[in-house]
């Protein structure tokens, strides 16, 4: 009977630096290299019925992506994670992996917002920073509120 899983797994250095069509490949190397039964698509070329949620940019880490496999055969999420873990590359490894069923929404309709931390190493030194010039360039970033502008600019400076 087919099953769909849902895993969550972390991308750090130095994987980070691979395109998200690259890792969709390496995950279908180690889907295979890991004997885990992946349901395929039909067809002349057929594929690993996988599903990525919404790519990551090019140099960032991540904590929690997340990527849905449709399987042959029941398998356990715990059996799961110890064997594509083996198999996965330094940087990648499988955080947690649940059951869902058949008829779940895609991971491009559930995942609706995402949340960045940036970490700035600053000396007070180095910085010749006024408010007025670090509030304009953050005007140009259209996705932060008046709001967030202003909290990440009193914690900027609260720190120097």
């Amino acid at each position: 009977m087919e099953q769909l899983l849902r895993l969550k797994y972390c991308k750090v250095e130095p994987i980070k630096y691979i395109s998200h069509l690259n890792l969709a490949q390496l995950f279908t190397r180690s889907l295979r290299r890991a004997d885990i039964p992946v349901v395929m698509s039909e067809g002349f070329n057929p594929r690993f019925r996988i599903s990525f949620g919404p790519p990551l940019p090019l140099g960032i880490s991540s904590t929690s992506e997340y990527l849905d496999i449709r399987l042959k055969e029941e398998m356990r999420p715990g059996e799961l994670i110890k064997k594509l873990n083996k198999e996965l590359p330094k940087g990648l490894k499988v955080i947690t992996a649940k059951i869902i069923p058949i008829s779940s929404n895609s991971l491009v309709k559930v995942i609706n917002s995402a949340s960045y931390k940036i970490t700035l190493k600053l000396n007070k030194k180095d910085i010749n920073l006024s408010k007025e010039s670090l509030n304009e360039k953050m005007q140009t970033t259209k996705n932060l509120s008046e709001e967030n502008i202003d909290r990440v600019i009193n914690n900027i400076f609260s720190k120097i």
